[in-house]
């Protein structure tokens, strides 16, 4: 049958043993213990005790000496009789299956980023059973045995949660663990030879020649130790061949009927594999794996479920088709059929890491609470430390109010984690979904726990901070917030930003100190993932302490990162930096009187979000809005400002209600014509009047920018005086903290 059979990556003679077991060549005599026997009239060698090597365990050889004649002297031992060739009569090697497991679990670390693997027995050969963190796979290899060779055979793959079909990767994993030892044809793997193979490893390093194997037939066997059990491969010389069971049988002819469409899917060539599988299925129709495994590789494609379906149909019902049809169904969007068929799946899987993500599986599909309960629970009797159920689990209790088992499973994921770094962060996951849900106080009390295990953690010092500052204790939460900050600089933690900004609203929010948030805005760097909001909220606290100027040259920050955002064509943020473009907009039109900047704002909201229904309305708003001014109807040049203490007196109304409409009016002209000089004067010389210091300033600021050379001078003594009014104000109301940033700004004016 498997004659064609490649060999496998080395070319070289296959070895039944680890391929990390290459030091059995450096095997000092005294491990391997052999002695002289005497059997049916014949001189023979045979092994004194186990031995171990690799997963494996050598526990009987016998080699029939037959070249020998009588009398003989034994003084010499073993070693006399080294030049000697036998031949083999008999040979036991066992796998231990839970030492096994944990010897050639690495070996699939290439395979799959982190794996668990579990053997058990079964009849015909071993079950073998992969559990990664989002996913499980399981398989049957089935032992064949054939003269002194022995094939293996991949069937009965079943999986959820995986990259690729799970017959392919149950191939894929099997060649992993086999390393170099097996000739692969599909999903059939063939030992050449094994038991020679072994005696050529382990003799020779006792002192003894290898024997011949010619003639030898090979069994299988279950071994029942009462503990985690064993399988074997034997050989002997004197008994009949192996009988194969029926199950093994129809393995072999579907390797036969299979082989092609499993190489190409094996290695990657999923279209020729499926051309392979359809010709297979004529030739035998509604034949199960191959049915089986063509559903699963249109599956994976993404985008064939319809495909699949109409594949698993052909042998019943999909709900009857175990994860496989599960997973087609909900590619289909029926959901409830697809829970019946996890749940189906789940009841009957013997692994029980892969019957746990059935459960936890039929659990995301259902909708009902009691249903998607008791899928938990199942799936935690089957893998009571499976992570992804219990999180799954604290969350379903959470929704609906169910706050004490919530923390009992919490505890639990504390105590399964494997060491101090896990356990913080299991305590710090749970701790922000408790807030997120509303629940501080419980919050507080998770993020302390987890601080226990890591105490210079930025991340968990910030999450108690939003618990203490949701149970309205303001002030250590901004003192925790600072300390995070520090603790993330001090780290280089991606977190500092965030948290500094985080930092600046709470200042601003709870502690009515905007200089300081300022600051803490202002300091965060342009290519930050927080400097979009940061800039923003920069501008509306310098908005709200007077200072136009600067939450103008925030707004121009912000714009600039969005030009850049724009240009690059590409960023994880364009939807939220339109929104914060649109915001910006109101912010320069309404407080800033800049509808130049506010238009420039929303056209850049446009080129990241196209579809930006905010941006639009925005937009057109702003063009019933300007009006143009005509250079006839401007009024006469007021006075010059730097004459005079303050700005001149405006002639005309006098009425505090007419000053304000006709102040409103000189603003419409100047979002027509910002650089009119004669209207920017008269508008100063109003707001002074009415004691609008704040828009005064904000004008004048305005001015400054847009005034040529030689009347730039009267601007700056104008707003230094304006700043000086603001400074007293702020002092005479005790709001020290902006008297003495007016202070600094009028200083910080050129004389």
């Amino acid at each position: 049958m498997l004659a064609g059979a490649r060999r496998g990556r080395s070319g070289s003679a296959n070895r039944l043993r680890d391929p990390d077991a290459t030091k059995a060549k450096e095997t000092r005599a005294s491990e391997v213990e052999l002695r002289l026997a005497l059997a049916r009239g014949h001189l023979g060698i045979e092994l004194s005790r186990p031995f171990r090597f690799g997963a494996l365990e050598l526990v009987d050889l016998q080699v029939r000496l037959t070249n020998v004649r009588f009398p003989v002297d034994l003084s010499g031992g073993v070693r006399r009789f080294r030049h000697v060739r036998g031949s083999l009569t008999r040979m036991k090697v066992e796998l231990p299956l839970f030492d096994g497991s944990r010897a050639l679990s690495p070996k699939l670390h290439a395979l799959f980023v982190v794996a668990e693997l579990t053997l058990a027995a079964c009849r015909d050969g071993v079950v073998v059973g992969v559990a990664t963190e989002g996913g499980a796979l399981a398989f049957d290899v089935l032992a064949a045995p054939i003269g002194e060779h022995v094939r293996l055979i991949v069937e009965a793959a079943r999986g959820t949660g995986l990259p690729d079909a799970a017959h392919t990767l149950a191939c894929r994993a099997l060649s992993a663990l086999l390393g170099d030892q097996a000739e692969q044809t599909g999903s059939a793997f063939l030992l050449r030879d094994p038991f020679g193979e072994i005696c050529r490893e382990v003799l020779p390093a006792a002192g003894a020649r290898a024997p011949a194997t010619r003639g030898l037939n090979s069994y299988f066997h279950v071994v029942d130790d009462g503990k985690s059990g064993r399988v074997a491969l034997s050989a002997s010389a004197d008994e009949a061949p192996a009988q194969l069971s029926p199950r093994v049988v129809r393995a072999l002819e579907t390797v036969e009927l299979l082989s092609e469409a499993d190489s190409a899917a094996i290695s990657g060539d999923r279209e020729t594999a499926r051309r392979a599988y359809l010709a297979a299925i004529e030739k035998a129709p509604r034949h199960p794996e191959a049915v089986h495994r063509l559903a699963a590789l249109d599956l994976s494609f993404g985008d064939r479920a319809e495909a699949a379906l109409s594949t698993l149909i052909d042998l019943g019902s999909a709900t009857d088709a175990g994860l496989l049809g599960s997973e087609v169904l909900a590619a289909m969007g029926e959901r409830e059929a697809a829970y019946v068929a996890a749940v189906r799946a789940a009841s009957d899987e013997p692994f029980g890491r892969l019957a746990a993500h059935a459960w936890l599986r039929a659990a995301e599909l259902s909708d009902e609470r009691e249903a998607r309960a008791s899928a938990l629970d199942a799936a935690l009797s089957r893998a009571p430390a499976m992570a992804n159920a219990r999180w799954a689990r604290v969350e379903l209790a959470l929704s609906h109010g169910d706050v004490k088992s919530a923390l009992g499973d919490v505890s639990h994921l504390e105590a399964a984690a494997p060491g101090r770094d896990q356990k913080h962060e299991a305590l710090r996951r749970a701790a922000e979904l408790f807030l997120t849900r509303g629940l501080p106080a419980e919050s507080e009390r998770l993020f302390e726990r987890a601080l226990r295990w890591e105490p210079k953690s930025s991340a968990a010092v910030a999450g108690l901070a939003r618990a203490l500052r949701d149970r309205g204790k303001h002030g250590r939460a901004i003192d925790l917030l600072a300390r995070a900050v520090s603790m993330a600089e001090k780290e280089a933690s991606s977190l500092h930003d965030d948290l500094s900004l985080e930092l600046a609203e709470s200042l601003a929010a709870f502690a009515n100190d905007r200089p300081a948030a300022v600051a803490r805005a202002a300091a965060i760097g342009q290519d930050a993932r927080a400097a979009p909001r940061a800039r923003l909220a920069e501008a509306r606290w310098r908005a709200d302490l007077g200072d136009r100027t600067g939450a103008s040259r925030a707004l121009g920050r912000l714009r600039s990162i969005a030009e850049v955002a724009a240009e690059r064509g590409a960023g994880g943020l364009p939807r939220e930096t339109a929104d914060l473009l649109v915001e910006a907009a109101t912010l320069e039109r309404e407080v800033l009187l800049d509808v130049a900047a506010a238009r420039h704002a929303l056209s850049l909201a446009l080129r990241l979000s196209p579809n930006h229904g905010g941006a639009r309305r925005a937009l057109s708003a702003l063009a019933n809005i300007v009006e143009p001014v005509s250079q006839a109807a401007a009024p006469a040049p007021a006075e010059s400002l730097v004459a005079k203490p303050a700005v001149a007196q405006p002639a005309g109304p006098r009425d505090e209600a007419e000053l304000e409409q006709h102040v409103d009016q000189l603003t419409s002209k100047l979002r027509g014509d910002p650089s009119n000089a004669a209207v920017s004067r008269e508008l100063a010389a109003i707001l002074e009047q009415l004691g609008r210091d704040l828009d005064l300033l904000a004008l004048l600021s305005a001015r400054i920018d847009e005034a040529p050379a030689d009347e730039r001078p009267e601007w700056v003594r104008a707003r230094r005086r304006t700043l000086k009014r603001l400074a007293a104000t702020a002092e005479r109301e005790g709001r020290q903290s902006e008297a003495e940033l007016y202070e600094m700004m009028a200083s910080a004016d050129p004389d």
